[in-house]
């Protein structure tokens, strides 16, 4: 949850590039994937929950019970503790500061870095007029 000054979602989300919105449902503060998200779970542990993304004839989602035991089985080899075990869906609890288990948990949540550009980039970038957003609390801004 709370790890000195920061929260342990906020350090996350910053060393490994990602950004944290707020779950649609209950405001939670999550970092938000294509088939899950991570969330705090406990005093030091993160959350990742695995749920196949909603398809045009399964809003529910999509049937994807072998995609989910691969991430189970690898999970549980590399440390990661089961959480929930459904069908086709589930979360784990993993170390953030656990690099392969940070690794795996991005990897099944299907969330992307964002990308950085390197500084000759944006030294050409700047020349052409591009000016770089703003940042504010929950992402950016094109202020």
């Amino acid at each position: 949850m709370f790890n000195g000054d920061r929260f342990m979602l906020e350090t996350f989300a910053e060393k490994h590039r990602v950004r944290i919105t707020k779950h649609s449902g209950d405001d939670t503060r999550i970092i938000a994937g294509k088939r899950g998200h991570l969330y705090e779970y406990g005093e030091d542990l993160l959350g990742v929950m695995f749920m196949p993304p909603p398809t045009a004839g399964q809003p529910w989602g999509k049937w994807q019970p072998r995609t989910w035991n691969n991430f189970k089985r690898a999970g549980q080899t590399v440390g990661m503790t089961l959480l929930q075990d459904g069908d086709s869906e589930g979360c784990m609890g993993f170390d953030p500061e656990n690099s392969r288990h940070s690794k795996l948990a991005l990897k099944m949540a299907g969330i992307k870095a964002k990308r950085q550009i390197s500084a000759a980039t944006f030294t050409r970038l700047k020349s052409i007029g591009f000016s770089p957003r703003k940042h504010t609390q929950e992402g950016t801004s094109s202020l």
